[in-house]
């Protein structure tokens, strides 16, 4: 599989994520919220509004996620930038992490280099993937999400329960629609075939889909 990192391969995914960079648009927040980037209007509060919370009235759908423009705000906070800065910093950093999640769990399941190599150009070059979220960046929670769902795969596929559980974690405080993974891993845990999850992880499981 080490024939994926070849020189050739790895300048041509380094152009394609440089070109994705220079070439998409950056607005600003006014613009973002115009462009259909509403949420992002109350996640950027939430933000700067650390270490204290809002007195403007969020949307309790909005509010329920709080925990990651929070942690945002405290990142703004400690390194003396704007709040909107930061969560297009943290984008940056996720559509990076998520690539090389997708690429690890291909090499993982023995899948060609050369597909790895195609789909990792196509999954970076996509209009309509990461591009939204890089130019309005304040609804990165659906980065968040995303992070989550290619860190329990290759949480399962390395074995490694921690990781399983943290990316969980940061699943259920992107979207509440992560239950549904947590229904997957029941189903895993069910399988003749599973030599991983054991029944301290479906009792967790069981927790986490009563608290929510």
């Amino acid at each position: 599989m080490n024939s994926f990192f070849n020189n050739k391969n790895i300048n041509i995914l380094y152009i394609s994520l440089f070109f994705f960079f220079l070439s998409n648009k950056y607005f600003l927040l006014p613009e973002s919220l115009h462009y259909g980037a509403a949420d992002g209007y109350f996640y950027n509060i939430i933000a700067e509004n650390f270490p204290g919370f809002p007195r403007e009235e969020i949307n309790f759908h909005y509010a329920q996620r709080f925990l990651i423009p929070y942690f945002i705000g405290f990142l703004s906070k400690i390194f003396s930038l704007s709040a909107f800065l930061m969560f297009r910093i943290v984008a940056v950093l996720l559509i990076l992490y998520i690539l090389v999640l997708f690429i690890e769990i291909n090499k993982r399941l023995k899948i060609k280099p050369e597909i790895i190599f195609i789909s990792s150009c196509i999954l970076v070059l996509h209009p309509y993937l990461f591009r939204f979220y890089l130019a309005t960046s304040t609804i990165i929670i659906d980065l968040f999400f995303i992070l989550s769902f290619l860190g329990i795969i290759k949480s399962i596929t390395d074995k490694n329960r921690i990781n399983l559980y943290l990316f969980i974690f940061i699943g259920l405080i992107s979207r509440q629609t992560s239950l549904a993974f947590l229904i997957a891993i029941t189903f895993i845990f069910i399988s003749k075939n599973n030599k991983f999850l054991k029944y301290k992880d479906l009792f967790f499981n069981i927790i986490y889909l009563q608290c929510h």
